[in-house]
């Protein structure tokens, strides 16, 4: 998709520049980059390839980046092409059981949350509460 990003653009957006990835990032896999440690998971759902990071500070601080997979109050879209709600839930579900709850969850568009607010409140969230 990277490398033909102008494909898949909404009308009003780009052009951008076009470029084929030097590499991917693979679920499971762990990566050091100026000492912070990044932990790689599959969570599918909104888009078929999306991940989650999960950065460890030196200091043992954490904060996940979950891109479109999770919102305050909301979730990634499904409606798509490529979304699916039942794998969405589970990739959700994943970061339930793998990160700690209290992590600040940095969405890619909105507020700050966190795992267990989330877990409490969000309303796309009610299947993973049982």
């Amino acid at each position: 998709m990277l490398a033909h990003i102008n494909d898949h653009l909404w009308p009003g957006f780009g052009p951008y520049i076009e470029h084929a990835p030097e590499g991917l990032l693979e679920p499971g896999t762990s990566l050091e980059l100026a000492g912070i440690r990044i932990d790689v998971f599959a969570t599918p759902g909104h888009y078929p390839h999306a991940v989650s990071l999960l950065l460890t500070g030196p200091d043992g601080s954490q904060v996940l980046a979950a891109g479109d997979v999770l919102f305050a109050g909301s979730v990634g879209r499904t409606d798509l092409e490529g979304g699916d709600w039942g794998v969405l839930e589970q990739s959700i579900g994943l970061l339930l059981r793998e990160v700690e709850l209290d992590t600040p969850v940095l969405p890619g568009h909105g507020p700050v949350t966190t795992l267990r607010h989330e877990l409490a409140t969000n309303p796309f969230l009610a299947g993973l509460r049982a």
